[in-house]
């Protein structure tokens, strides 16, 4: 597996193509730009501040690689670069840093919305024929999505079970005979 796979970022989905050693036909990458309704839009301001980004001319790339996608991992080899820079980038540079957590904090808040969303209404399935070109689609219902959903609000009661486990208390007593 000499390779990397490539990705593409698309409008509606990002595909990771497949390359030598992997399975063929197309894999359908977790991004945030195939589950959210709409995708994101970068402001005005929010293109001003990432156009200051210094570190590196690939680190305003990555950024709004990031906020397409909200997965680190398909940002970097969309746009070309190893997945470890970024963690380098942020080491050197306060300013990157920064945008860097706001961006992460707003992705999870962006995955978050999908989860629930899915969870309530379920999520569209793409089918493959065997030459990996779609066939059809259907909606599928996951109760998993909302179970998580549900154990992130009220952990005690729909959260792991090792999480709502109740606790058995043993008391030993010194008894004198």
């Amino acid at each position: 597996m000499g390779k990397k796979d490539e990705a593409a970022v698309t409008e509606g989905e990002s595909t990771a193509v497949a390359t030598s050693g992997d399975k063929a036909g197309p894999q359908i990458a977790r991004t945030l730009a195939g589950w959210e309704p709409t995708p994101r839009v970068i402001t005005q301001e929010e293109e001003e501040l990432l156009d200051s980004v210094t570190v590196s001319p690939m680190a305003p790339v990555y950024l709004r690689a990031l906020i397409a996608t909200g997965n680190s991992i398909v940002a970097c080899s969309a746009i070309g670069i190893d997945p470890s820079t970024p963690r380098k980038w942020k080491r050197r540079d306060a300013q990157f840093a920064a945008i860097l957590a706001d961006i992460h904090e707003e992705v999870v808040e962006r995955w978050n919305a999908v989860a629930e969303y899915r969870a309530l209404h379920g999520f569209e399935e793409r089918i493959y024929d065997k030459h990996g070109n779609l066939a059809g689609r259907k909606i599928k219902q996951d109760p998993s999505f909302l179970r998580a959903m549900l154990g992130a609000q009220d952990p005690e009661h729909w959260g792991a079970r090792s999480e709502r486990d109740s606790k058995i208390t043993i008391v030993i007593m010194d008894v004198d005979e």
